[in-house]
C-alpha cells in the first residue's frame, strides 16, 4: 500500500466533522464473561450497542473524581446490523473507568463496541506484569470470538466489519492486533534508557529485571486477520516494536497524539519507525493532553486532584474543553474506520 501520513492541527475542536448517516439519542449495555484459556480464567467484558430504548437510569464508570457514562442496562439492541469496535483503554495499571465516553459515542453512531476489563491493577503483581503485553491481545480476540456467538448480539454483527481502537497500552495491544510485534531486546532494555517505558519506576522500584522475560512471548505474533482497521491514540512503548513487523501491517492504521508539549509525557512520543507501517495516517490534536483521555470530572473531583496538586487531570492546557474533545476524537474514529 502507498504511505500516507497526514499531520493535522486541530485549532477548532467545535468544528462540525463528518458524522455517520444514522445516530441513535440512547445506548444500550451490558456485561458478559469470557473465558481466556491463557489467563486460565474469565475476564468482564464491557458491551454498548445502539437501542431505541430511552432509559439512561443506570451509569457506568461514575466515582468521586469522574461523572461515568449513561446507558440503557440490558436493552434490546436496535434492528439491523452494525460493525463491531474492539476497544481498550488505559495502561497496565489503569484504572478502567475511563472507556465509557469513547464507547458510548461510537455505539450513538452505529457500533457495537465490545470492551475486556483488565485486571485491576491492585492485581498485577509487578513480576509478572509484562505478561499483559500479549495477555490483552489475547483478551480482545477471545472475548470477539465469545460475543459473537451471543444469542442476544450474533444476528446483529456485521462479522466482516471489525475494528480497533485502543488509547495507551490498548492503543499498542491494537497495533499488535494488527500486525506489529515487540523485539525483544528493546522491550528488555527499555527501563535502561528514560521515556521508553512508563511502569519503569513501578518496575524498579519492585526490583524487577526485564531481561528475564520470555524472548519468545514477548515477541510472538498476536494478529486478528478479522481485523480491518486501527486506531491506536498514544500508544505505549512504540519505540520497542519490530521494525519488520511493522512493514507486514496490512491494514490501515490511525495514530492519534494528544501531546502538546517537547516534554510531556515523553514515554508516550510516537516512534519514528511507525511510519514503517504502509497505510499510515497521524493526526494531531492541539490543546489537548493525555488526559483529555480521561471521563469528564465531577466538581468535587475537581477540586480534590486540585488540592492534590493533580489539576491537570481535569483540565485542559487550552480554552477547549474536554467534551470538545471527546467529540472530536470520537467523530475522528467514526469517520477513519467507516471508509
Amino acid at each position: 500500500m502507498k504511505l500516507k501520513i497526514t499531520f493535522v492541527l486541530v485549532f477548532c475542536i467545535g468544528l462540525s466533522l463528518n458524522a455517520s448517516a444514522k445516530e441513535f439519542a440512547t445506548v444500550g449495555f451490558l456485561t458478559h464473561k469470557v473465558f481466556n484459556p491463557e489467563r486460565n480464567e474469565s475476564i468482564t467484558v464491557d458491551i454498548w450497542y445502539p437501542t431505541a430504548v430511552d432509559s439512561t437510569e443506570f451509569t457506568v464508570g461514575k466515582n468521586k473524581v469522574f461523572l461515568g457514562t449513561k446507558a440503557s442496562l440490558g436493552a434490546p439492541i436496535s434492528d439491523g446490523k452494525y460493525p463491531v469496535v474492539l476497544l481498550a483503554h488505559g495502561g497496565m495499571r489503569a484504572a478502567p473507568v475511563h472507556s465509557g465516553w469513547v464507547a458510548s459515542g461510537l455505539a450513538k453512531r452505529g457500533l457495537i463496541v465490545i470492551v475486556p476489563k483488565p485486571p485491576q491493577f491492585s492485581n498485577i503483581s509487578p513480576d509478572v506484569a509484562s505478561n499483559e503485553l500479549w495477555l490483552r491481545p489475547a483478551d480482545l480476540s477471545y472475548s470477539l470470538a465469545s460475543v459473537e456467538k451471543m444469542e442476544a448480539l450474533s444476528r446483529s454483527i456485521e462479522k466482516d466489519r471489525v475494528y480497533g481502537v485502543g488509547f495507551f497500552l490498548g492503543g499498542t495491544s491494537m497495533l499488535s492486533l494488527a500486525g506489529a510485534k515487540f523485539d525483544a531486546s528493546l522491550y528488555k532494555q527499555s527501563c535502561e534508557q528514560e521515556n521508553i517505558n512508563v511502569d519503569c519506576g513501578w518496575l524498579r522500584k519492585n526490583q524487577i529485571n526485564l531481561g528475564s522475560i520470555s524472548a519468545a512471548k514477548i515477541s510472538r505474533l498476536n494478529k486478528n486477520s478479522q481485523i480491518k482497521a486501527v486506531v491506536s491514540i498514544n500508544p505505549e512503548l512504540t519505540k520497542t516494536l519490530d521494525e519488520a513487523s511493522l512493514k507486514q501491517v496490512n491494514i490501515p492504521v490511525k495514530v492519534i497524539d494528544l501531546r502538546n508539549s517537547q516534554s510531556d509525557n515523553l514515554a508516550l512520543s510516537l516512534a519514528g519507525s511507525l511510519k514503517a507501517i504502509p497505510d499510515l495516517t497521524r493526526f494531531h490534536v492541539a490543546g489537548s493532553n493525555i488526559f483529555s483521555a480521561f471521563g469528564l470530572c465531577t466538581q468535587q473531583g475537581s477540586m480534590i486532584l486540585s488540592m492534590e496538586g493533580d489539576e491537570n487531570i481535569c483540565k485542559e492546557p487550552s480554552k477547549q474543553s474536554r467534551k470538545d474533545i471527546h467529540n472530536l476524537l470520537i467523530e475522528e474514529i467514526a469517520d477513519f474506520i467507516s471508509h
